[in-house]
């Protein structure tokens, strides 16, 4: 056969062969591509720890054994001192084990309270600068002594922790101790024993049959439905001219998500001047509009038809109904994607260790004081001082209204504790889910041992996606060059929940050295049954409801200490038309800051160094010394400087609810000395407000948009230039070369080339919850906290 024959007929043989190896080539290929791509993805923010524990990374929410001296009050030191107070025989605390909602425990000596009673600033700034001891760590207790005769509240002083040896009275030239029973603080004993003595007692007994025939139900005997829910509102000792009485409006409210929502047109106004519940009584009725000057009255006047009546129906409630927060509506996207996520893609530039916190040049201790709420010690910028206290020290919210209930309500939110309000941050609504959350410790009410809220703290580096600054010089003759960053900056939250209302409290710190504190409201509204006469006092916003003006003021103290000096000055920088004058004040009552909206005006913290931005002020109109105003007599300025004092460490109390007659923190004192303001040690009191009128686009919740106030501590003159020009977080673009522009451009990361890629940590909340459901709701365990 010849040659070419041969080579024919294994030709397709060959061809055969060759594809064969082709494809297993092939499917190798494939297989050792697939096992790369299912290679596990690198979770960002793990596995990158920065080398220096201070810089980042390291984040520990773990009571230490040895704490410092603005830690919170520990578990140990809590349980060690309840046991002191329960068998210290001056004091006799009644045994937790042995108190129940609605029994006679306000006739005992009941704890209502216990906070961290922070040493004096003298000794803790020889602690820290001067490495002398720590101070012995002290607790503030709040003791009803319904044992007494008169009750009285007693705040006591009890240390040294752990190991408690002694309890001694508070005193003060500011504030007087023992205080009046009368103006004792809200607590949920009370609340028991208004529930069982009056509502489900003399008002269920004497009028159940009236508010079933006019609302469908009654406060008991509901037959396996809910019963009417109430709410309640304070009566100044101001109007009431006797400091000794205490009374309370108890308003009624359809048991509907949310409740507030659903007022019915029926309050009573309770008499609770005396420990005793048996001796809780009802004073005045309010019906259909009309006071009653008993519940005899009303009765008599609707059994025989002299009166007008009301008839409603308790609303269907339902995902439908307009109060509550179930999603609802046309989604405006056609099908629902996730919302951008925080991304730490080299993990956290932030470390938290002993409530200390370190970040960029940042460092600071936070707490939360169980009275007052959030508070800052010891903050710090490239290891100076700025400020050695910034501190919430009180919310208002003062209604207008024709109706005596809300035309009472000046509500100081302290008498609730504001640091027992602050509880359960939810990831991925009330903060990024790759923040750090941090928890709180309280004294248990009416249960035994602390209670832990995991999550009354996150904090979180984020972008504002605003440049910290930024310029572009375009054009060849500018320079053609551009230098610019974002905004990355450290943000501490907490949301206190006050009843109705939500306020977002941020502690923001940024690189160029500018600390922002911001409050923010959210939350439900607190409205009237609607009447025709109540139209002057806000905007119906429901066939049922008005909403009613209010006034929204928030209180804090900033003890500066610039440069780590308790020697400062206080100037004001007034802007006018043609010029700017910087003048100093010399005294405290020059220092009363007054906001008119045409000056502008700087204020200036000198050993010439830091400057001090107001921002959300609105002035309060009430007049001075009338009604409940002198309890809040901080609202007066929109700023007051004074010298620190060891007697001045908060502008209100717990009590500031009821005691307007005779305040026992009266803030107009702190002034009255009208100290010297030049080289001292300055204490900046500072009130931010808003007016809220209510419209139907605040149902069900009012957002926080529109509602943010602020005000920033940043640097005047104290650095030679920005401090963020050492941030590795800029970018720089150039030409390459600029004599030959055609070249092209290059840009410069200072943070580095890393181009490496990382999957989103996994969400663990819902695991969370499912093993520890109280950490979101109370659930499986009663907490005993109001």
């Amino acid at each position: 056969m010849p040659p070419f024959n041969r080579q024919s007929k294994l030709w397709p043989l060959v061809a055969f062969v060759m594809t064969v190896m082709a494809a297993c080539l092939l499917i190798a290929l494939i297989a050792v591509s697939s096992e790369e791509t299912a290679a596990p993805v690198r979770t960002c923010g793990v596995g990158k720890v920065a080398k220096n524990h201070k810089s980042g990374g390291v984040t520990e929410d773990i009571e230490p054994a040895h704490p410092g001296p603005f830690h919170d009050l520990t578990s140990r030191e809590l349980k060690s001192l309840r046991l002191f107070l329960e068998s210290d025989p001056e004091i006799n605390a009644t045994k937790l084990s042995d108190q129940s909602l609605g029994s006679k425990a306000l006739v005992e000596s009941y704890v209502s309270a216990i906070d961290l009673y922070v040493p004096p600033k003298i000794d803790v700034l020889e602690h820290l600068d001067l490495d002398q001891p720590q101070p012995p760590r002290e607790a503030l207790v709040i003791l009803f002594r319904g044992d007494k005769s008169p009750p009285v509240v007693e705040e006591r002083v009890c240390g040294p922790l752990p190991d408690v040896v002694s309890c001694r009275m508070l005193k003060s030239d500011k504030r007087r101790n023992p205080v009046e029973f009368s103006v004792r603080p809200f607590n949920m004993l009370e609340f028991g024993a208004l529930i069982e003595y009056l509502l489900h007692g003399a008002v269920e007994d004497k009028l159940g049959f009236l508010l079933r025939d006019s609302f469908g139900i009654s406060y008991a005997n509901c037959q396996n439905k809910p019963c009417l829910d109430f709410f309640t509102s304070p009566v100044a000792t101001s109007l009431l001219g006797d400091i000794r009485q205490r009374r309370l409006w108890v308003w009624a409210h359809y048991p509907v998500e949310f409740y507030l929502l659903h007022p019915v047109d029926f309050a009573l106004l309770a008499v609770l001047d005396e420990a005793d519940p048996a001796t809780f009584r009802v004073d005045k009725v309010w019906y259909a509009g009309k006071l009653y000057g008993s519940m005899g009255e009303l009765v008599a006047g609707y059994n025989s038809s002299s009166i007008p009546k009301i008839k409603r129906e308790m609303p269907k409630g339902g995902e439908g109904v307009f109060s509550s927060i179930h999603r609802r509506g046309e989604n405006p996207s056609a099908s629902p994607q996730r919302p951008p996520t925080l991304v730490e893609p080299d993990g956290k530039r932030y470390s938290l260790s002993s409530r200390q916190v370190h970040y960029l040049g940042w460092q600071f201790n936070l707490r939360m004081s169980s009275l007052s709420g959030p508070q800052l010690f010891d903050v710090r910028f490239r290891g100076d001082r700025i400020a050695y206290e910034i501190s919430l020290q009180e919310i208002v919210v003062t209604y207008s209204a024709y109706n005596p209930m809300h035309q009472v309500t000046d509500v100081a939110d302290s008498a609730g504790y504001l640091g027992m309000m602050a509880r359960s941050l939810v990831p991925g609504a009330d903060c990024p889910e790759s923040s750090t959350f941090i928890s709180s410790t309280v004294a248990g009410q009416l249960v035994k041992g602390p209670v832990r809220f995991p999550n009354a703290w996150c904090l979180f580096e984020h972008t504002s996606g605003l440049p910290l600054r930024r310029h572009m010089g375009y054009r060849f003759v500018h320079g053609s060059f551009y230098g610019g960053m974002l905004d990355s900056h450290l943000t501490l939250r907490t949301i206190l929940v006050v009843g109705n209302y939500d306020y977002v409290i941020d502690f923001s710190f940024h690189q160029n050295g500018v600390m922002d504190v911001r409050v923010s409201s959210t939350g439900f509204l607190m409205v009237s049954p609607f009447n025709p006469v109540e139209s002057p006092y806000g905007y119906r916003i429901q066939e049922h409801i008005l909403g009613n003006l209010h006034h929204h003021l928030f209180h804090f103290k900033v003890d500066m200490d610039v440069g780590g000096s308790t020697k400062n000055r206080y100037s004001t920088l007034d802007i006018h038309k043609d010029k700017a004058l910087l003048t100093t004040v010399r005294s405290a009552f020059d220092s009363f800051f007054n906001y008119l909206s045409m000056m502008m005006m700087m204020i200036i913290i000198v050993i010439i160094i830091s400057q001090l931005e107001l921002g959300g002020m609105s002035k309060q109109l009430l007049q001075e010394n009338k009604n409940n105003e002198r309890t809040m007599a901080w609202a007066r300025h929109q700023l007051v400087v004074t010298t620190h004092k060891e007697d001045e460490r908060t502008s209100s109390s717990p009590y500031a609810m009821f005691d307007s007659e005779n305040p026992v923190v009266d803030f107009s004192q702190f002034s009255d000395d009208n100290d010297s303001l030049v080289d001292k040690d300055l204490v900046f009191w500072l009130s931010m407000g808003l007016y809220h009128v209510p419209r139907t686009e605040d149902l069900p919740l009012t957002a926080t948009t529109g509602t943010k106030l602020s005000f920033s501590l940043a640097p005047f003159n104290y650095f030679p230039e920005c401090p963020s020009m050492a941030s590795s977080d800029a970018t720089r673009m150039d030409l390459i070369n600029s004599k030959e522009p055609k070249e092209g451009v290059m840009v410069e990361r200072y943070y580095g080339k890393q181009k490496d890629t990382c999957a989103l940590p996994v969400p663990t909340y819902e695991s969370q919850v499912k093993e520890n459901p109280d950490a979101a709701l109370e659930s499986s365990k009663f907490l005993g906290l109001l």
